[in-house]
């Protein structure tokens, strides 16, 4: 009887053991749990803050991007490169390519280098695409030609980068009017003064600052024997 008592006693210790350890795991756990949320929370904290920064950082980006897209004076556009090589609508158009053409934005937003160009000239713009796929970067010129009819000579500077979409280009296209004008006369007075130079009984040599001969005309030829017989 004795010894059944003991037993008894034994167990009843045992279970009062258990649950004393039951107890301290649920404690432990809980204390984990806890310890986990906490965890948790400050993790997602950290990474709300550090979408904040980005956002914040991706708007001040963008807004740099703007203002230096739109101060510029040369004519600046952004459009997509399809897999068959076609050009997209513009997607962006600084403001002095607006102006130059004499669209509003929305206008532009709704065209493609294609509706801008001189119709002379498209043929080309398969093999301006090719290498600048190729190449990543082209130079070109050609001719924009406004709303109202009146044309633009440009200069075209275009370069690829990518975008989840895919290939797109920028495109920095500057008037040269005024260096074709200059062009055009300088042409002009060279041809004059080749045909007055031509024209004289005077051999003349025009020579460079750098002492080079870039001009010789005809010397005349004399007839020596037509003064012998004199």
């Amino acid at each position: 009887m004795n010894k059944k008592n003991k037993t008894q006693e034994e167990l009843n210790n045992e279970i009062k053991l258990l649950r004393k350890r039951i107890t301290e795991l649920e404690k432990l756990d809980s204390e984990h749990k806890q310890q986990q949320q906490q965890q948790q929370q400050q993790q997602q904290q950290k990474d709300l803050i550090g979408r904040k920064k980005i956002a914040a950082a991706l708007r001040e980006s963008e807004a740099r991007f703007r203002m230096l897209f739109n101060a510029g004076k040369d004519f600046m556009a952004v459009h997509q490169i399809e897999k068959d090589g076609r050009v997209t609508n513009f997607m962006q158009v600084n403001d002095a390519f607006c102006e130059g053409l004499g669209y509003t934005r929305e206008e532009m937003l709704k065209l493609s280098p294609r509706d801008i160009d001189e119709p002379e000239r498209l043929e080309q713009l398969p093999a301006i695409i090719e290498k600048l796929l190729k190449e990543k970067h082209v130079l070109f010129e050609t001719e924009h030609v406004a709303k109202y009819g009146h044309r633009i000579p440009v200069e075209v500077s275009a370069v690829l980068f990518q975008t989840e979409d895919g290939p797109c280009a920028l495109s920095v296209a500057r008037d040269i009017t005024e260096r074709k004008k200059a062009e055009t006369e300088l042409k002009a007075l060279t041809q004059r003064l080749e045909m007055i130079l031509g024209a004289t009984k005077t051999g003349i040599d025009i020579i460079d600052s750098d002492v080079n001969m870039v001009y010789i005309t005809a010397v005349p030829t004399f007839d020596f024997d037509f003064f012998a017989t004199r």
